[in-house]
């Protein structure tokens, strides 16, 4: 996870406050990899409010690098049947579970409080 500490305290707060949540941020790129990153200087980051996503960073020992289920431009994927049926040959496991809740697409903000998207 990237130090969220260097930046302006108005901006942690507004980042720890939305946290965990359906935002994610786009942080300075001070830990991970141009594998993670394409290069970029930064790096989106979310502490999703849902207890499965969280648990599984838990045992795992740290944060998850993931892309979004949703491939671009395409309706949202909102069952484990649909993720099998749309992914099974690219991936080696898809863990079954339940989505969040949430309707539409999760909120991205960057590093000046302003929603990218």
């Amino acid at each position: 996870m990237p130090n969220i500490n260097q930046l302006e305290p108005t901006l942690v707060k507004n980042i720890m406050d939305s946290w965990p949540g359906h935002i994610t941020w786009v942080l300075p790129n001070t830990d991970f990899s141009e594998l993670v990153t394409g290069g970029r200087t930064t790096v989106a980051c979310r502490v999703p409010d849902h207890d499965q996503a969280r648990s599984l960073c838990d045992k795992f020992g740290g944060p998850i690098i993931s892309t979004s289920l949703n491939r671009s431009g395409q309706a949202p994927v909102i069952s484990y049947e649909e993720a099998a049926a749309e992914f099974s040959e690219e991936v080696e496991f898809i863990l079954p579970g339940q989505i969040s809740g949430y309707d539409g697409p999760s909120a991205i903000y960057g590093l000046d409080g302003a929603r990218l998207r």
